[in-house]
C-alpha cells in the first residue's frame, strides 16, 4: 500500500504535466489507438467463439423410449459432428430420475450412437416433462452445454462453457 502511494506521489505530477501538454490532435490520436485496441480484442473474441461453434460436436436425441410401466426410459444420443467426449448428463425438473449408465468420459465418434438408461426411484412414472442437459467437449478442449427439453422436439441453443 505504501508503494502505491509512493508511486502516485512520484508519478502523479509528471502524468498531470504530460496530460496538460498534449494538444487536441494528440488526444484524438491517443483515443483512436485505445479504441482500435479494444475493437481488435472484441473482433478476436467473436472470431474465436464462431470458430468454436463451427467445430462443435452436433449431438441430438435420436430416440427416447419410455417402458410400458413408466419405470425406465431409454435415451439414444447421436453425434453428427466432430468427435465429442461426454462430461455429464443432468436431469432438470425431475429429481427422482437417475442415470444408470456411465456417461462421463465416454467418447462419441462422428456418426455414432450412444444409449443411456434412465430409471425412476420413486412411486411415480417417467413422462416427457423434464429436460436433459448434456455437457461435453470437442477434441480441442472447448466445453459445451446443451439442453434437450423432452416436451419439445427441438434442442436448445448450444452454449460454450469454457474455451480451450
Amino acid at each position: 500500500m505504501e508503494q502505491a502511494e509512493q508511486l502516485l506521489e512520484e508519478w502523479g505530477p509528471k502524468a498531470e504535466e504530460m496530460m496538460t501538454s498534449l494538444s487536441p490532435v494528440e488526444w484524438g490520436i491517443t483515443g483512436s489507438v485505445i479504441f482500435l485496441l479494444f475493437l481488435i480484442r472484441i473482433i478476436y473474441k467473436s472470431s474465436k467463439k464462431s470458430r468454436a461453434l463451427r467445430q462443435a460436436p452436433k449431438l441430438s436425441i435420436k430416440e427416447f423410449q419410455i417402458s410400458p410401466l413408466g419405470k425406465d426410459a431409454f435415451l439414444k444420443l447421436q453425434n453428427d459432428g466432430e468427435k465429442a467426449t461426454l462430461s455429464s448428463l443432468d436431469i432438470k425438473g425431475r429429481p427422482d430420475i437417475k442415470v444408470t449408465s456411465a456417461v462421463a468420459g465416454h467418447i462419441m465418434e462422428p456418426s455414432t450412437d450412444y444409449g443411456i438408461l434412465l430409471q425412476i426411484n420413486s412411486m411415480g412414472s417417467i413422462k416427457r416433462n423434464f429436460t436433459i442437459e448434456l455437457t461435453f467437449q470437442n477434441q480441442s478442449g472447448v466445453v459445451y452445454r446443451q439442453s434437450f427439453p423432452l416436451a419439445y422436439d427441438a434442442p436448445s441453443k448450444l452454449k460454450i462453457v469454457r474455451y480451450a
